[in-house]
Order: C-alpha cells, then structure tokens, then sequence
C-alpha cells in the first residue's frame, strides 16, 4: 500500500476524532491543541513506514519535543477560559452551529497543513 494513502488515512482519522472532541466539548479549539501532536503521529508514521535511520530517529525525537510542547503551551492557554475569540466571534457573526464551523474549516484545513 501506498506510504501516502497511509499517512493520509492516519491523519484523517485522526481530525476526525479530534473534530468529534470539539463537538461534546462545544469549543472549536480544541482543534489547536490537536495541531502539534498532528505533525507528531505524522512523522512517527512515516518513519515506522520508511525503515530505521539514526538521521530519521532523531528527526521524529525533534519533531515529537517539539509538537509536544506546542500542544501543551496551547493546551495551558486555553485551559480554564472561554473560547478563543476568533472562533466565539465567528460563530456569532454568521450564527453558524459549532459543527458546521468546524467541520468546513478546521478539520480540512488542519489536516491539509500537516499533510
């Protein structure tokens, strides 16, 4: 199979149970947090796919500090407040569901910048 048609399907299922996160929760940004860990389960993904090199290991080491702590500042931020303001003005300027916010832009967009 191919190593892309993997990595896509991964990542998409991946949203996926995100975006159904953010819809109990009713906040849309939940969706960042899962950001940084996106990039995580991509390059762990590929380098399972791809075979063991010392250049790719610490290359994933990297990427998975990095995501993690990205997930977690954004996780810290937002933690006890409302909802980010660009996504709470947002739905009330368009009087959009929460759902249909996310799901036409978070979830592609999201997926298609870790892709």
């Amino acid at each position: 199979m191919n190593h892309y048609l993997i990595i896509s399907v991964v990542l998409l299922s991946y949203m996926t149970f995100w975006f159904a996160v953010s819809v109990l929760k009713k906040r849309n940004d939940v969706a960042y947090i899962a950001w940084g860990l996106g990039f995580v389960i991509v390059a762990w993904v590929s380098f399972l796919l791809s075979g063991f090199s010392l250049k790719a290991l610490l290359v994933n080491v990297l990427v998975t500090i990095w995501g993690s702590r990205l997930a977690f500042h954004i996780y810290s931020r937002n933690k006890n407040k409302p909802e980010d303001i660009v996504f709470d003005s947002k739905l009330n300027k368009e009087n959009l569901r929460i759902y249909r916010f996310g799901q036409a832009n978070l979830g592609k967009l999201n997926g298609e910048f870790e892709y």
